[in-house]
């Protein structure tokens, strides 16, 4: 048998060199820092380099404005920097940039790629901005976005063309704030888990956000907002362990809420509105809650709505019921059991509540003086009661 050419005294293969992709192999021809800026680009965007240079021959400019050449017409691209080099000033710290109202100015121009190239080019001072407002500006690409290394707080709400926001899920980002609330095309934002410092995610009125799995989770997010999402379980954010306030007001496919009983640090929910929402009793056992809003769940169980409403009352919180004619339907039905009321008798007397809200439900806190009092009660709608300061 023949053996390895390191073994039978020859010299080892040759190593075959990779070639080298051939996005790569282009970006060579252009000089830093146009070769970076063009591979940021979608490729459905960058110029050929070598229009670009021969642009740049024939036209005596730098290759960096032959490029903004090849992407906008001249008169727009000065139009672009002078209207930002107006508001901002060359010599002022770009710490904040909101593009939103350069597009309100040229009546609904979008901020494509091309144009984020110019602008970034351009004025190079903008890749030192932490906070960057791009909303209502129809983007469609964030791949340019990566060369900003410092952006804690981004608003891309209202770009309904949106679909990807992979690029910035980094593990070295800095990002701390994200608004993509109605990108109605938005479908996954679980790239997002990634990102180390990520705060808080504001995705309301994204339709095309169904699955569970697309929630972002990272352990570093403490609010959440995906109002009107079509999400039917909620089983993502049991990795995100310092979650505290939970939007998902609208939501006509949550079925149940199982999953939120392992997050120890929630205190805020919103479920109004969530018309298929079952049951809460998962919640029942979370002291950390402090305030849950049940309105217009019309399919909730009200003796669920009761045990969890007892728990945060105990604990100084608010509970906001589904309906009145839901609890009352349940009291004439029997379904509320003595244990509650003897609960909510004991809350309404304990001494250091001061004000004790019951949506539909309850007396004049001096009229409670036993349980028997306390069930009659339930059938006499008052919207709030103050808390005395006599006991039995």
């Amino acid at each position: 048998a023949l053996l390895p050419p390191i073994l039978s005294g020859g010299l080892p293969a040759a190593t075959v060199r990779r070639p080298l992709h051939t996005d790569h192999d282009l970006c060579l021809l252009l000089p830093p820092p146009v070769d970076r800026l063009w591979l940021f680009l979608p490729r459905n965007h960058r110029p050929d380099p070598e229009i670009v240079l021969q642009i740049a021959q024939r036209r005596n400019l730098s290759v960096g404005d032959a490029m903004c050449a090849a992407l906008v017409d001249r008169f727009e691209h000065r139009s672009i920097v002078e209207y930002f080099r107006q508001k901002y000033g060359d010599s002022q710290d770009w710490s904040e940039w909101d593009a939103s109202e350069w597009c309100r100015a040229r009546r609904g121009r979008s901020i494509d790629a091309s144009v984020l190239f110019c602008v970034v080019y351009s004025c190079p001072q903008i890749q030192n901005a932490d906070k960057v407002a791009l909303a209502s500006c129809g983007i469609r690409h964030l791949s340019l976005l990566q060369i900003w290394k410092r952006i804690t707080v981004l608003d891309l709400s209202d770009n309904p063309q949106l679909i990807d926001v992979s690029p910035l899920g980094q593990r070295d980002s800095v990002l701390q704030h994200l608004d993509v609330s109605a990108c109605g095309k938005m479908w996954d934002l679980s790239c997002l888990s990634v990102c180390p410092r990520l705060q808080s995610v504001r995705a309301s009125h994204c339709h095309s956000l169904r699955g569970g799995d697309k929630l972002p989770a990272g352990l570093a997010l403490e609010c959440l907002d995906v109002s009107f999402s079509a999400c039917a379980d909620l089983s993502a954010l049991t990795a995100a362990i310092n979650l505290r306030e939970l939007t998902v007001k609208g939501n006509l496919e949550l079925l149940g809420v199982e999953t939120l009983a392992s997050l120890s640090n929630l205190r805020l929910l919103n479920f109004s509105g969530c018309t298929s929402l079952q049951s809460a009793m998962a919640l029942w056992q979370k002291p950390s809650l402090a305030w849950v809003d049940f309105s217009n769940c019309k399919s909730i169980d009200p003796v669920s709505v009761w045990h969890v409403a007892t728990r945060i009352w105990a604990a100084h919180g608010e509970v906001v019921f589904p309906s009145k004619a839901s609890l009352l339907e349940a009291c004439a039905a029997k379904k509320v059991t003595a244990s509650i009321k003897k609960k909510v008798l004991a809350v309404a007397r304990g001494s250091a509540q001061k004000k004790l809200k019951l949506a539909i439900a309850g007396t004049d806190i001096e009229e409670i003086r036993d349980a028997e009092t306390v069930a009659r009660s339930f059938g006499t709608p008052l919207v709030e009661i103050e808390a005395g300061t006599r006991r039995r």
